[in-house]
C-alpha cells in the first residue's frame, strides 16, 4: 500500500483537530433558545414558513434571499426546534474554518517552508473558529446571514487564488458564483472584489497582469463610489436609519472597531446588546481611536513590501468591516458578529507573529504545545459562552451588568420575570427600560415597541399595550418589517378581544392573514370570533385550514370539535 505523503497527513491532522474541538466547542449550543430577531425572521415571518417558495423569500428580502432560503428548509425540517438550526449554523462555521486554513495555506505557500506554512494555516484556523467573539454569529440563529456571507466569501478568494496562481480560469466561474452567492446573503460581502484587488496589491506577484487587473479595480471602486454617494436614490439606500448621520455614525464606528479588536484580544465581557448611543463630537476617545486605527493601516502599507501577507492580513481585517463600520449607518451601532469574517485578518496576524517570533524557536512538541494550548483555552472560553446562552434569564441579568444603558435588554429581562410570576420586579425592570430608551438619542424602534406591548399586555395594562401598538402600525416607516407587522397585528387583536372588540380584533387578524395566509394563531383565533358571532360554517373552515397546517394545534382540533354539532350533517 502507498504511503500517504507526510504533507496530506498534516492537513487530515489539521481538519481532524479543526472540526474536533469546534464540535466540541459548540456542543452546548443546539440548546439555545431563540433571541431578539429570531421571533421576527423565523417564528412570525410567512416568508420562512412556506418552504422554499423563492418568490415569497425574494419579495421578503432579496439582499439576503440565500440565508432567508436556509432558514425556510431549517423551518421544513424542524419546525420551530431551535436544535436544527444550530447545527445548519455550526456546519457553516466548520465549512468556513475549513477555508480559512486552506486559504491561508495557500497564501503561505511559497514564502516560508512547508512546517511554517502548516503551522499558520491551523493556527489561523483555529484561532477563527473557536474564539469566543464568533459565538454571537454562530449562536445567535438570525446571524446566519454573516456566517453565509463569510462563506461564500472565503470560497470566492481561494477560487481566485487558484485561478490565479495555477492559472486554472475555470475556477474564476467558482469565484463569480461564489461572490454572487456572498452579495445574495449579506450587504458586507460588497468589499469582495476590493479583496481580491488587495491580494493583487500584497501578496501575489507584481507584473503587467497585476498593474492591469489593480488599475481596473480602483476605478470600478471609484467609480461606484462617486455614484452612490451622489445619487439620491442609491445614498437613500446605503443606510438602515435617517436617526443618525453619516458623521455621528463614523464616529461612533472608530469607538466600535477599537471595542471588536480589543474583544479578539482580551475576549471578555461579550454581550449580545452594547446600548451605545451615538457620538455626536470629535471627543477624546474619539481622536485616540481614529488615531490608532490610523497608524495600524499606516503600519500595514509600511510593511507591503517587508511582510506582505501581515500587510494584507491588518489591510482585509479594515477593508471587511467598511460597510457595517463606516459611513452607512446602522440603528444597532455596536454588534459582535459583525466582527466574524475580519477576524480571519486578525487571527492571521496573531498567527504570522507568533511564528516569527516564537514558534519557528521551539522543537516540534514546543510548536504544538504553543498551538494546542492557546486553542484550548479560547475553545473552553467558547463553550463557557455557548452555556450562558442556553439560560436567557442569567444571560440578559448578564448582559444588564455589563450594558445598563441597552434598553432592549431590561425589555427582554422584564419579560423573564414576568414568566417566573414576579411581576413587581418586572414593572420596576420595565420603567428603567423605558427611562433608557427615552433618554437615548435614538427614536423607540419597531422591534423594542413590540416588545413592550407584549410585556404590557403579560402585565394585564391592555391600555398602555393598545396605545403603543396603535402608534407604531400607524407608522409611516417605508421598511417596515413584514413579520413585524404581523406580529404586532396579532398582539393588537389578542387586546381588542380582551376588551370585547370583536369586530375589530376580526378586522385585525383578517389583516394579519392577509399579511401571512399559513398564521395558525390567525387561524384559530379568526375562527373562535366567528363561532361567537354564530358564523359556524366560517369557523369550521378556518379551524381546518389551521389544522391543516399543524395538526396538533390543540386550540383549533377543540375548537373544531366543540363546533361539530352546530355544522350540518
Amino acid at each position: 500500500m502507498q504511503a500517504i505523503p507526510s504533507s496530506s497527513r498534516q492537513r487530515l491532522f489539521a481538519l481532524g483537530l479543526l472540526v474536533l474541538l469546534v464540535g466540541l466547542a459548540y456542543s452546548n449550543s443546539f440548546g439555545v433558545p431563540f433571541y431578539f430577531d429570531d421571533y421576527g425572521s423565523i417564528i412570525g415571518n410567512p416568508a420562512v414558513q412556506q418552504g422554499l417558495n423563492w418568490q415569497a423569500l425574494w419579495e421578503f428580502s432579496p439582499e439576503r434571499i440565500i440565508p432567508y432560503a436556509s432558514l425556510a428548509l431549517n423551518y421544513s425540517l424542524n419546525g420551530l426546534d431551535p436544535g436544527g438550526y444550530h447545527l445548519f449554523n455550526l456546519l457553516i462555521h466548520i465549512i468556513s474554518s475549513v477555508l480559512v486554513y486552506f486559504l491561508t495555506l495557500r497564501l503561505t505557500a511559497g514564502q516560508d517552508d512547508e512546517q511554517a506554512a502548516h503551522w499558520i494555516a491551523l493556527t489561523t484556523a483555529l484561532l477563527f473558529a473557536l474564539h469566543p467573539l464568533q459565538t454571537q454569529a454562530v449562536t445567535y440563529i438570525v446571524q446566519r446571514a454573516a456566517l453565509l456571507a463569510g462563506l461564500f466569501y472565503l470560497l470566492a478568494m481561494l477560487a481566485y487564488l487558484q485561478a490565479r496562481q495555477r492559472r486554472q480560469p475555470w475556477w474564476l466561474l467558482v469565484c463569480a458564483t461564489a461572490t454572487a452567492a456572498a452579495l445574495l446573503s449579506k450587504q458586507n460581502a460588497a468589499t469582495l472584489p476590493l479583496a481580491l484587488l488587495l491580494l493583487e496589491l500584497t501578496v501575489l506577484p507584481a507584473g503587467r497582469y497585476n498593474r492591469k487587473v489593480a488599475a481596473g479595480l480602483l476605478l470600478l471602486a471609484a467609480l461606484a463610489t462617486v455614484f452612490a454617494l451622489y445619487s439620491p436614490e442609491i445614498a437613500e439606500r446605503l443606510r438602515e436609519t435617517r436617526d443618525i448621520s453619516r458623521l455621528d455614525y463614523f464616529r461612533s464606528q472608530a469607538l466600535a472597531l477599537f471595542i471588536y479588536i480589543g474583544k479578539f484580544f482580551f475576549p471578555t465581557g461579550l454581550r449580545l446588546e452594547y446600548g451605545i448611543q451615538p457620538i455626536t463630537s470629535f471627543n477624546a476617545i474619539v481622536i485616540f481611536c481614529l488615531l490608532a486605527h490610523i497608524a495600524a493601516i499606516v503600519l500595514a502599507i509600511v510593511l507591503r513590501k517587508i511582510v506582505p501577507l501581515l500587510s494584507f492580513a491588518l489591510l482585509f481585517y479594515y477593508l471587511s468591516h467598511a460597510v457595517e463600520s463606516s459611513i452607512f449607518p446602522i440603528r444597532d451601532l455596536v454588534f459582535e458578529h459583525r466582527s466574524y469574517l475580519p477576524n480571519w485578518g486578525l487571527a492571521l496576524a496573531v498567527a504570522l507573529l507568533g511564528w516569527r517570533f516564537l514558534a519557528r524557536h521551539l522543537s516540534p512538541r514546543g510548536q504544538t504545545w504553543l498551538l494546542l494550548v492557546p486553542a484550548l483555552v479560547l475553545g473552553g472560553m467558547t463553550f463557557v459562552r455557548n452555556a450562558q446562552w442556553r439560560d436567557p434569564f442569567s444571560f440578559y441579568q448578564k448582559n444588564a451588568e455589563l450594558a445598563p444603558q441597552a434598553g432592549r435588554v431590561w425589555l427582554a429581562l422584564s419579560e423573564e420575570y414576568i414568566k417566573r410570576g414576579d411581576t413587581e420586579k418586572a414593572l420596576r425592570l420595565l420603567n428603567n427600560a423605558l427611562k433608557v430608551e427615552q433618554g437615548g438619542a435614538v427614536t423607540l424602534s419597531l422591534d423594542t415597541a413590540n416588545q413592550l406591548a407584549r410585556i404590557f399586555i403579560m402585565l394585564g395594562e391592555l391600555g398602555q399595550a393598545l396605545s403603543v401598538l396603535d402608534q407604531s402600525l400607524a407608522s409611516s416607516q417605508p421598511d417596515f418589517p413584514l413579520a413585524l407587522r404581523v406580529d404586532m397585528l396579532g398582539n393588537r387583536a389578542i387586546i381588542k378581544t380582551r376588551l370585547g372588540e370583536l369586530d375589530a380584533a376580526i378586522q385585525d387578524w383578517q389583516a394579519l392573514l392577509y399579511l401571512n395566509p399559513r398564521h395558525v394563531q390567525g387561524l384559530s383565533s379568526l375562527a373562535a370570533l366567528e363561532a361567537a358571532r354564530g358564523q359556524h360554517q366560517a369557523a369550521a373552515e378556518h379551524y381546518r385550514r389551521a389544522l391543516a397546517l399543524d395538526p396538533d394545534y390543540q386550540p383549533a382540533r377543540q375548537g373544531l370539535t366543540a363546533l361539530t354539532p352546530h355544522l350540518p350533517r
